[in-house]
């Protein structure tokens, strides 16, 4: 199987290629349902992580919702 390298919250990770966004998070065990997503540097609106596929070099950052004012 073929795979890609994508750097996910500045670590270097190998998955599948053909992986969506919401193949990713489960992979790497990310739960929480509200989580963004930025590929790139441009976020990824959660109803796009299932038709949105990764490729070799993205940068993927993970984000938690942070609470406060």
């Amino acid at each position: 199987m073929k795979s890609i390298s994508v750097s996910v919250n500045g670590e270097k990770k190998a998955l599948p290629a053909e992986c969506s966004i919401k193949e990713m998070l489960k992979r790497l065990s990310f739960h929480d349902e509200w989580l963004g997503v930025a590929v790139n540097g441009e976020f990824v609106p959660k109803d796009a992580f299932e038709r949105t596929f990764l490729k070799e070099g993205d940068e993927v950052d993970v984000l938690a919702p942070v609470s406060g004012g």
